[in-house]
C-alpha cells in the first residue's frame, strides 16, 4: 500500500536528486548515469541494448546502501536521441555514454526503506521553460558558484558549470563528474527559483 500523499514529497525530491545508480535487469547489473526528464519527471539514461529489446521491468538502485536509498522500478521506453532533448541534456551533464541506446524509465514504483509511492508523485518540472536562463545566471558568477559548491556540497570545484536547474536544486558539472546543490525549499515558480538562486550564491 502506498503512503498518504502528504508523506511523499521527499521521495519526489530524492528522485530529482538522483544522478547515478545501478541498473538491475535479467540478473545483471550495470552502472548508470541519470538525468531526470523535465517534461515527465522520469529518469533518462543510456542502457545496454538488451534492456530496451526485452521491454521488461527493470530496477534502478541507489549506488550505496543507506537508510534513504531509493529503488525505482519501471519499464524502459527507447528514446531517439535525435528527437528527445533529454538525451542531449544527459550528454551535457555526463559526456558521451558507454551505451548506444537510450531509454526513458516509465516509473511504476518508487521505494525507500520506510515509504512506497507510484508514478503519481512525478510530473513536469515547472522551471523547464526558464532553466536555460537560470543556468546562465549561475554561470555568470563563477566565484559565487565555486563558493556554493564548497558550502552546499562540501566539494572544491575549480571550474564549475551549472548544467541543470529544477525546483529542488541545481546540477553542476565538474571535472570529476556531476554534483548536486539542493535548495533549502522547493522552488515551484520562476520567482521562487530566482530567490533560491540568490540564497545559493549569497
Amino acid at each position: 500500500m502506498s503512503s498518504p500523499p502528504e508523506d511523499l514529497s521527499d521521495l519526489g525530491r530524492r528522485l530529482w536528486g538522483v544522478t547515478e545508480g545501478v541498473l538491475a535487469f535479467a540478473g545483471l547489473v550495470d552502472p548508470a548515469s541519470v538525468f531526470i526528464d523535465r517534461e515527465s519527471g522520469m529518469p533518462v539514461l543510456p542502457v545496454p541494448t538488451a534492456v530496451v529489446v526485452s521491454g521488461e521491468e527493470v530496477a534502478l538502485l541507489s549506488p550505496e546502501e543507506t537508510p534513504d536509498a531509493l529503488t525505482v522500478l519501471g519499464v524502459p521506453e527507447e528514446l531517439s536521441p535525435e528527437r528527445h532533448g533529454a538525451c542531449d541534456r544527459h550528454i551535457a551533464c555526463f559526456g558521451r555514454p558507454r551505451h548506444p541506446r537510450w531509454a526513458l524509465l516509465r516509473v511504476t514504483m518508487i521505494k525507500r526503506l520506510d515509504r512506497v509511492a507510484g508514478p503519481e508523485i512525478l510530473g513536469p518540472d515547472p522551471l523547464a521553460r526558464v532553466e536555460g536562463a537560470l543556468c546562465r545566471r549561475l554561470n555568470a558568477d563563477h566565484t559565487a558558484l565555486v563558493r556554493a559548491c564548497s558550502s552546499r556540497a562540501r566539494v572544491q570545484v575549480e571550474h564549475p558549470m551549472a548544467v541543470g536547474v529544477d525546483r529542488f536544486g541545481v546540477l553542476v558539472r565538474a571535472r570529476f563528474g556531476v554534483i548536486r546543490l539542493e535548495f533549502e525549499h522547493e522552488a515551484g515558480t520562476p520567482e521562487l527559483a530566482e530567490r533560491a538562486l540568490a540564497e545559493l550564491l549569497a
